[in-house]
């Protein structure tokens, strides 16, 4: 009896350590950044906003609003991060009503830029990182955030 009650706790402990697999693995960058700067233009008004979770990021602002008649919930990427580099490769348009995502295409003609995303996929260098601020450039663009 005792052996099976081991076995029993053994497992217990393995299931409930092992579990839950949305633990922060993304160090400093995991969580909440706001958008503050973009090429030397304050942004902070348009309040966008990059949640990063295992590999998803999701791009938010209650007040820049894309132009599609697609009737969304969310945009969300799958991303890299590796060293200084922080690569989007594609993006999705998270639709619940339907419950899918829908990959953004270029025939979809959905412009990205006002949330530092110009083109995918794309790589950002990442210039500084700090706990509580980022600066991630590409060719084209530079983007100042501080953590939210």
């Amino acid at each position: 009896m005792k052996k099976i009650l081991g076995l029993f706790l053994l497992l217990l402990s393995a299931v409930l350590s092992g579990g839950c697999d949305k633990v922060p693995r993304n160090g400093w960058l995991d969580g909440q950044w706001q958008l503050v700067e973009m090429d030397e233009t304050d942004v902070k008004a348009q309040r966008i906003y990059w949640r990063f979770q295992l590999d998803l990021l999701q791009f938010y602002s209650p007040v820049v609003r894309l132009s599609t008649d697609i009737k969304h919930n969310a945009v969300m990427s799958r991303f890299e991060h590796r060293g200084r580099q922080l690569t989007l490769p594609h993006a999705y348009l998270i639709i619940r009503s339907e419950g899918r995502d829908s990959l953004i295409t270029p025939q979809m003609n959905i412009d990205l830029s006002a949330f530092g995303v110009d083109r995918l996929p794309l790589t950002y260098r990442v210039v500084s990182a700090e706990s509580q601020s980022m600066v991630l450039e590409t060719d084209r663009h530079r983007l100042v955030f501080r953590k939210f």
